[in-house]
């Protein structure tokens, strides 16, 4: 596991920190990206969407709301409760070598990236203060399957994922424990604030689905532990977006519906979300249209299928299982 900078290894020392932020803010934002990729899954879509490769999320960021952005490349082969330890020995070394006293740490993580991120703040919560201080202060998870992955389970999943598939079934210990420690309520005042965007997959689906297709909506929910949960219209792989229409790039565009969401919630010194915001803000049992099936547990699977004059859509629930 690296801290990465404009695509090349960050070491967490004095003199690479100095010499990578000129001008570093004291807030600090750590994207840690999803499972088979690299931290050049923030920039996906910025040349076709700005018309420039080098947006990402985390310059957004630093241009928009004054984060500094630190990006993360690991091995997504590893248990995600290793890569989870990994990470808390990589921020405290971070924060060593920053240039200057950070006054928080923000965390992004997508898909698998959010269960690692999730990971890392289990094992601090349990310290004492003095030992790991709490810098992280606000959470985004994105399209993560807090509760498990719709393919983990299957043949099919099992062989894709290899050893990955007992860390993302439903029901896996490492999601588990995750539930387990961050709903005690002795620990709550030591979680930091958290945001779960969730998308729904319109474009294959029709207006708000169960499932951005790799993840089902009360899978990547935080609501039953009390956290926001915001919906946008888009797939998995760019949290959106599978096989390529809208990638990470455009969710931080200030035109883009969940951008008022992204920004209230990294801004506000409580870190909170107003209602009423563009797009769909709720629960997961709210998600889709009146004409839909009633929503469904986790595992469960909107599938659309054309009538037999093939252009009728009807979108039906199948169970996978669970």
């Amino acid at each position: 596991m690296t801290l990465r900078h404009q695509g090349r290894h960050l070491p967490a020392t004095h003199e690479a920190f100095a010499a990578a932020f000129p001008n570093p803010s004291n807030r600090v934002c750590i994207f840690v990206h999803s499972l088979a990729a690299t931290e050049w899954l923030w920039s996906l879509s910025s040349q076709s969407h700005y018309g420039d490769p080098d947006v990402t999320f985390g310059t957004r960021l630093r241009d928009d709301l004054g984060y500094t952005p630190i990006y993360l490349r690991y091995n997504t082969g590893r248990h995600i409760s290793e890569n989870g330890k990994a990470l808390a020995k990589l921020i405290t070394e971070a924060l060593d070598a920053y240039p200057v006293p950070i006054d928080e740490i923000a965390l992004v993580g997508h898909s698998m990236g959010g269960l690692v991120a999730r990971n890392y703040i289990r094992n601090y919560i349990n310290l004492p203060e003095n030992i790991a201080p709490r810098k992280v202060r606000r959470l985004v998870t994105m399209g993560t399957p807090s509760y498990g992955g719709l393919f983990a389970d299957t043949d099919f999943g099992g062989a894709l994922l290899n050893n990955q598939a007992e860390d993302l079934e439903y029901g896996a210990l490492v999601t588990w424990k995750l539930h387990r420690d961050w709903s005690n309520p002795a620990l709550r005042d030591r979680l930091p604030e958290c945001l779960a965007i969730v998308g729904t997959n319109d474009a294959a689906f029709g207006r708000y689905n169960q499932t951005d297709v790799v993840v089902t909506c009360s899978s990547g929910s935080l609501e039953n532990l009390g956290f926001p949960v915001y919906y946008v219209p888009l797939g998995h792989s760019g949290a959106f977006s599978p096989i390529g229409t809208d990638g990470l790039a455009v969710i931080d565009d200030i035109n883009h519906e969940s951008w008022p969401a992204l920004e209230a919630f990294l801004t506000s010194p409580d870190a909170t979300v107003p209602a009423h915001l563009p797009g769909h803000f709720g629960n997961a049992d709210d998600v889709g249209d009146p004409g839909h099936p009633e929503p469904l547990p986790n595992g469960a699977l909107y599938v659309v299928k054309a009538d037999s004059n093939g252009n009728q859509q009807t979108i039906t629930a199948v169970d996978m299982g669970h």
